[in-house]
């Protein structure tokens, strides 16, 4: 599988870029890692969130979020998306790593 070329990401200005995948999911293709506690590119005392429920990561109540929260709310309320995958999709491979399953960034699963 190829990877995507960088020009896109940067024409997206690295926003939202969504992929419906085969394991019932969506890829949101950003310029961060995932998910912190805070904006790490304005804090430096942030943690990584490898993983989370939806419903948990409302309950954290979180001041700056990579998604925005409807987002959130349509992910917990959907029939057939089970995750959201968030990205970096400067770091090579990991657009292919999301397309193939494999871990990369961060998964928030419906529940």
């Amino acid at each position: 599988m190829k990877e995507f070329p960088i020009h896109l990401i940067t024409v997206l200005h690295v926003q939202w870029l969504i992929f419906p995948t085969i394991r019932s999911g969506c890829i949101f293709i950003k310029d961060e890692r995932g998910l912190y506690t805070d904006d790490p590119k304005k804090k430096r005392d942030v943690k990584f969130i490898p993983e989370i429920r939806a419903a948990d990561l409302f309950k954290k109540d979180l001041d700056d979020l990579i998604i925005e929260r409807p987002c959130l709310e349509i992910l917990q309320n959907s029939e057939v998306i089970e995750k959201i995958q968030i990205i970096n999709g400067l770091e090579k491979g990991n657009i292919t790593k999301a397309l193939k399953g494999e871990r990369a960034g961060t998964i928030i699963y419906r529940q």
